[in-house]
């Protein structure tokens, strides 16, 4: 004999947030009586929009339930974000998770409006069971004037919704504006061409996420700039300084892929020439020690510990600049190898004796710190 479910959520998702950004209605909303208030206030605010059934659907698969006997169930309403995407299953997830732990749910019965709404059903599974998931369709009369406005009210939708606003008006804009810049410049045989492009691009950008990667490091590095702005300077200009020596090394290897691949590593090392006083070597260990100098002093003002590490490190990559140019020297056929040996193990040695001194040094502060503590 099979056992009824116990401990059932209905769960309605307003993926795009409409709850939020018409009626100002904060989420979650767990219960009846709270569902039906913020129900009641949104079909005041937005009465065409297709979430007001939806939640009034949640709220009658709940009386069902109560009606059948069910003892242990509840109703909740969570919302994501205009913006969609990543975003909005983010805040979905957290507000799931806020849902169970005022109602430790053991089954899900999930109520959508539409497909994007079910978008988010492996998210609610990975958490719950879903046992049901009911979609409402509102029914709409197949006259011209009611259809007219159905239009009206989507277009609306399309205009105001972040996520619809990209992909209904931002990408056609884009091609738009170009085959007017292509026609400006009597290029217009090159319009399907760009338009193959534009439309590779589009997938390359949003089946690898490249829009919702750079929107978050856009956040950290806006993160980055106001809590340690000392760091967000060191690497700017560590980065400037690597692709210079990037271009300084690539460029002398382009001009030598003739001579053999010893000779081009040689070279994307000791460019622009052997006998020059600065090479493209000197330019990536200077991006180096920018970001070390960097790290050490916002260490350094923010009173953290283990500074030394930075400092044994611009001492080993300073150290280290001698044995690539030995080393780009001998693929040359005009370096010693007893000059390498030399300056890698004074390195070593070097690096090791510092470690050990600032180890030695800590452990000895820290012995003493721990002596004067009273009792």
């Amino acid at each position: 004999m099979s056992s009824r479910p116990k401990r059932i959520l209905v769960l309605y998702i307003d993926r795009d947030d409409d709850l939020g950004v018409k009626a100002g209605i904060r989420s979650p909303i767990v219960g009846r009586e709270e569902n039906f208030k913020a129900a009641s206030s949104f079909a005041l605010r937005a009465p065409e929009d297709a979430d007001v059934n939806a939640m009034f659907a949640a709220i009658q698969t709940y009386d069902n339930l109560k009606a059948q006997g069910f003892a242990e169930c509840e109703v909740a309403t969570i919302t994501g974000s205009p913006n969609g995407g990543l975003e909005a299953d983010l805040k979905i997830s957290t507000e799931l998770d806020m849902v169970l732990k005022r109602f430790p749910a053991e089954s899900i019965i999930m109520v959508s409006d539409g497909v994007d709404d079910e978008q988010v059903l492996p998210i609610i599974q990975s958490k719950v069971p879903v046992i049901s998931v009911r979609r409402v369709v509102v029914q709409q009369s197949k006259s011209v004037e009611e259809t007219y406005m159905l239009l009206l009210r989507y277009l609306k939708k399309v205009m105001e919704v972040p996520h619809y606003r990209r992909l209904f008006l931002g990408f056609p804009g884009i091609l738009t504006l170009s085959l007017a810049s292509l026609a400006l410049l009597n290029l217009l045989q090159y319009a399907s061409l760009l338009i193959i492009m534009l439309i590779g691009l589009i997938m390359c950008v949003k089946g690898f996420s490249l829009d919702e990667r750079a929107a978050d490091y856009y956040r950290r590095f806006t993160h980055w700039w106001s809590a340690a702005p000392i760091l967000f300077f060191a690497y700017f200009v560590a980065t400037i300084t690597f692709v210079v020596g990037l271009y300084m090394g690539a460029t002398s290897c382009y001009d030598s892929l003739d001579k053999g691949l010893a000779y081009v590593i040689s070279m994307l090392i000791l460019a622009p020439s052997p006998e020059a006083l600065l090479h493209s070597i000197d330019a990536f260990i200077a991006s180096a020690l920018i970001i070390l100098v960097g790290n050490t002093l916002n260490s350094w003002l923010a009173d953290e510990e283990l500074v030394w590490r930075n400092v044994v490190g611009a001492v080993f990559v300073s150290l280290s600049r001698q044995i690539f140019i030995e080393l780009g020297m001998i693929l040359r056929r005009s370096g010693s190898l007893l000059i390498l040996l030399y300056w890698t193990i004074l390195t070593l040695v070097v690096s090791a004796s510092l470690t050990i001194i600032f180890m030695v040094r800590e452990k000895f502060r820290r012995k003493t710190s721990k002596d004067q503590k009273p009792g």
